[in-house]
C-alpha cells in the first residue's frame, strides 16, 4: 500500500504540554498508545479538545445504531477518499457486523443491492451530503418516516462530522499508524502527496 507523503507529522510524545494532555483527556488514550490522527490533531491543542468533546457526543453517545454509526462513516471515508479512516475503520468493521461484501458495496460509486431499505438510505443521505451539501426533500421525508428529530439532527450532524475529518486527514495526509500499513486499501484511494 502506498501513503501520501504526511504534511503534518504526529506531535511527539516530548512535545506534550498539559494543554496537550488535556485535548486528548476525552480519546482516553493519553496513557497507552495513542492514534496518529489525533497525536496530529493535537499541534493545535485548542481544537483537538473541542474536536475530542464533540467526537464523543456525536460517536460515543450516538442515539443511531452503532452499525449505522460505522456504515455512515466508512461511507463517508470511501466518498471522501480518505485513506486514513478508511484503514481504521475497515480493519475494525467486523465488530459492527459489517461483512468483507458490505466494505465492498460501500467502496464502490454506486450502491449495491446489499442493504436493506433503512441501511440503503442512510448511505443515499451520506452520498447525497457529500454531492450537494444537503438531503434532498424525498431523502429527508424517507428518513423522517423512520427517525425522530433528535436522530435526524443526529443523522445530519454526523455525516458532517466524518466529512469534515476526512478533509482534515486528506489535507494534513495523516501518517499511518504502524497496525495500519498492511490494511488494504480498495482501488480508486488515490493521493497527490
Amino acid at each position: 500500500m502506498t501513503t501520501p507523503q504526511t504534511r503534518l507529522p504526529p506531535l511527539p510524545r516530548e512535545r506534550w504540554d498539559d494543554a496537550v494532555l488535556e485535548a486528548l483527556r476525552p480519546t482516553g488514550t493519553a496513557a497507552g498508545p495513542v492514534p496518529n490522527a489525533f497525536t496530529t490533531f493535537a499541534h493545535n491543542p485548542r481544537v483537538a479538545k473541542a474536536f475530542f468533546s464533540y467526537h464523543a457526543e456525536l460517536v460515543r453517545r450516538a442515539t443511531l445504531d452503532a452499525r449505522a454509526g460505522e456504515l455512515l462513516l466508512l461511507r463517508v471515508a470511501w466518498r471522501t477518499r480518505s485513506a486514513y479512516q478508511w484503514a481504521q475503520h475497515s480493519r475494525i468493521a467486523g465488530r459492527f457486523g459489517i461483512t468483507a461484501d458490505e466494505l465492498g458495496s460501500l467502496s464502490t460509486d454506486r450502491l449495491g443491492p446489499t442493504w436493506s431499505a433503512f441501511e440503503g438510505l442512510l448511505l443515499r443521505a451520506v452520498d447525497e451530503v457529500v454531492e450537494n451539501f444537503q438531503l434532498t426533500a424525498a431523502t429527508w421525508a424517507s428518513l423522517a418516516a423512520s427517525l425522530d428529530e433528535a436522530q435526524l439532527v443526529e443523522l445530519v450532524m454526523l455525516i458532517g462530522f466524518h466529512t469534515s475529518t476526512a478533509i482534515a486527514m486528506n489535507s494534513f495526509a495523516i501518517a499511518f499508524d504502524d497496525d495500519l500499513l498492511d490494511v488494504p486499501l480498495p482501488s480508486g484511494f488515490g493521493h497527490d502527496g
